[in-house]
């Protein structure tokens, strides 16, 4: 059996930030309302070197929260 189709696809970019900053990009995941969730983020330089990585795993939460979350750690 093979995978579903996509639906929609979307085209994603990504835009460096200006010389000598640090861009970091976020993103969040739950299953279940309430249920598992995570975080996570990338840093990346003018250059995109990559500089660093963070995530979070957080238990038994509303996406709502996540979403929260996340926003307020940038």
């Amino acid at each position: 059996m093979s995978p579903p189709k996509a639906l929609v696809i979307w085209q994603v970019n990504w835009y460096p930030p200006l010389q000598g900053w640090v861009k970091c990009n976020t993103d969040e995941s739950a299953k279940g309302c309430p249920g598992r969730a995570g975080c996570g983020g990338i840093f990346r330089s003018h250059e995109a070197d990559f500089v660093g990585g963070l995530y979070v795993l957080i238990v038994c939460q509303l996406l709502f929260y996540v979403e929260i979350m996340v926003k307020n750690s940038n």
